[in-house]
């Protein structure tokens, strides 16, 4: 099955590189830039191609990795060269399903929140899709997804609030351990001390563990982490989450 994707920019890439390193090889990447293309073509051996339609025509799961603002022109582009056998799949903040719906000869359409995370094949990535998909269609882009990281499927009316928490939270986290290093440097410990562990282990793995420790401690001890049987997403109750905090506060 060939994969195509509109836009080879950072996301686009991460999913590239996750699929083919999982054995999906299949791939044309439509990207303006010549270097880019050059690049994409090199490292991945992908094929590249500066025409839209032409990734639209040749692949049977079309991946839109370009920028919101960007939507309506790629739409005008390609809306003649969709059928109804082609799958859609959206990586663009903020645009719902009806509107590729309204727009495309397809019903077989994606929504999918990514985070940057996937750059390193940790991301966590939120889809939501309408019913008239076969478990084998969403299996194979569950299986594109999952190979840059974590996936679960929720209801479109979710993913406002998903972009703001799993698409937006890992900045404010890289934003916390930034200022978790800058005070540890006021206190009068030195950037080489957190640079390093005894094991000679480069790359702040001080601050890392600050977060990996307890997010496996969460994992591992709180209810609200654990998951509730088939369908569970986000269940996480209130009680059960200041429980938690409470628990992981003490000494």
């Amino acid at each position: 099955m060939k994969i195509g994707f509109i836009g080879g920019g950072n996301m686009a890439e991460a999913m590239i590189k996750g699929m083919t390193s999982h054995g999906m090889k299949d791939i044309i990447v439509s990207e303006p830039k010549k270097e880019r293309r050059q690049y994409l073509n090199k490292t991945y051996a992908t094929a590249t191609t500066g025409a839209n339609r032409e990734v639209v025509e040749s692949a049977e799961i079309i991946i839109l990795a370009v920028k919101p603002q960007n939507i309506d022109t790629v739409i005008n582009e390609i809306s003649s060269a969709v059928t109804e056998n082609k799958t859609i799949v959206s990586i663009a903040a903020g645009i719902k399903l009806d509107y590729f719906t309204s727009k495309l000869n397809t019903k077989k359409i994606v929504r999918v929140m990514p985070n940057t995370p996937a750059l390193v094949q940790e991301g966590m990535s939120v889809m939501s899709l309408c019913e008239c998909f076969s478990d084998h269609a969403v299996s194979v882009v569950r299986e594109i997804l999952m190979s840059m990281g974590k996936v679960i499927t929720l209801p479109e009316k979710y993913m406002d609030a998903v972009t703001a928490v799993s698409g937006s939270g890992p900045g404010f986290i890289a934003f916390f351990i930034e200022s978790m290093i800058d005070s540890a440097v006021k206190m009068g410990l030195s950037e080489d001390c957190l640079k390093r562990d005894d094991n000679e282990e480069r790359g702040y793995p001080y601050e890392r563990e600050e977060i990996i420790g307890p997010d496996s401690y969460a994992n591992q001890t709180c209810p609200c982490a654990q998951e509730d049987g088939p369908g569970h997403s986000l269940r996480v109750g209130e009680s059960n989450g200041k429980e938690c905090l409470k628990r992981s506060l003490s000494p």
